[in-house]
């Protein structure tokens, strides 16, 4: 006699993706979307990260285009993310590829910022000049911290041979990097840019961060 299976008891095909919509993957994305505002709003002192794009001669240092221009790793950021949840399906060759262009290229602003000031700090110390700013170094080290971390996971996690999760890394890495120091060396004038980047910052933290299978 044959047994019939109920409705109820049904369980899905082994080979059956998993599903990627879970409430961390979910919260992640809505506390990410903010970010795809910052660029365009006041960030601090009526200023927008757009506005530094626009006018980056204007502001006296070419550091100013910069850090806008790394507000805009949102985009590709939350779009991942996107795709992430959208597709149960691993990334394809091209996909991989194309995301790691496009995180080594939202590496660049961060690095040569951190450059630039790790030479100005070098310069002081070297030079045992007394106008040294110790607030310029919190930021600096506050800029290492990330980058530092971010490189370093990304590397260990390739070994491992969690190649897409060592990308992803790379990718949230710059976003991170900038909005630290950004949102140390203007947390006295915060303005709408500034609570949105927040937000962004802490879905990319929560994705940096999160154990990779």
């Amino acid at each position: 006699m044959q047994t019939v299976t109920p409705i109820l008891s049904y369980a899905a095909p082994a080979d059956a993706p998993a599903t990627r919509w879970t409430p961390m993957r979910v919260a992640q994305l809505v506390l990410a979307l903010p970010g795809l505002v910052a660029p365009f709003v006041v960030f601090t002192f009526n200023t927008s990260p757009l506005d530094c794009l626009r006018d980056w001669d204007g502001f006296g240092q070419p550091t100013f285009f910069l850090l806008g221009c790394s507000f805009f790793a949102a985009f590709p950021i939350v779009a991942w993310q996107i795709r992430q949840l959208a597709r149960a399906a691993a990334p394809t060759p091209w996909e991989r590829v194309t995301l790691a262009i496009v995180a080594l290229t939202t590496l660049v602003p961060v690095t040569v910022i951190v450059t630039i000031m790790l030479y100005g700090f070098a310069r002081h110390l070297l030079l045992l000049e007394a106008d040294l700013r110790w607030d310029e170094v919190l930021i600096l080290f506050t800029g290492l911290a990330p980058l530092i971390t971010g490189v370093a996971l990304s590397i260990a996690r390739r070994r491992r041979g969690r190649i897409t999760a060592a990308i992803e890394t790379l990718l949230v890495t710059g976003y991170l990097t900038n909005a630290a120091m950004c949102l140390l060396a203007f947390h006295a004038d915060p303005e709408l840019g500034y609570w949105l980047t927040v937000s962004a910052t802490a879905s990319f933290a929560i994705d940096w961060l999160r154990p990779r299978t």
